[in-house]
């Protein structure tokens, strides 16, 4: 198992869902998840650019091609739980309000790589 004893396993983000997105292009190779009606929806690949717009934010990649409508985001989780094999894939929960989840992210990169992007987003 990972020994990370400096991280919280499992914490809310204080940052802004802007800022949030803004640095997923430094986690690397990762996998954005979304679940709607019954359906679930998923990428994987590097997210190379992210536009904030009047009030969405997009997400651009060779494999991505996204939107998130912001005002839906209440609430932030990283989660550093997730282990198989020894290696982790920590992930990012975009939450609604009522605690539904609106997406995922998921790194693959590993956790250097993840915690390097998400360090100035802290819980």
């Amino acid at each position: 198992m990972l020994d990370i004893p400096h991280l919280p396993q499992r914490a809310r983000l204080t940052a802004r869902p802007e800022d949030v997105l803004a640095v997923l292009p430094a986690i690397g190779r990762l996998m954005i998840t979304s679940n709607q009606h019954g359906a679930t929806h998923e990428r994987i690949g590097t997210v190379e650019t992210v536009r904030f717009s009047e009030g969405w934010a997009t997400l651009y990649g060779a494999e991505h091609d996204s939107r998130m409508d912001l005002a839906e985001v209440s609430e932030l989780v990283v989660d550093r739980t997730s282990v198989m094999k020894d290696k982790a894939y920590p992930r990012i929960e975009f939450r609604r309000a009522d605690g539904t989840e609106i997406m995922h992210v998921v790194g693959f990169d590993g956790l250097v790589r993840f915690d390097a992007a998400v360090s100035e987003l802290g819980p």
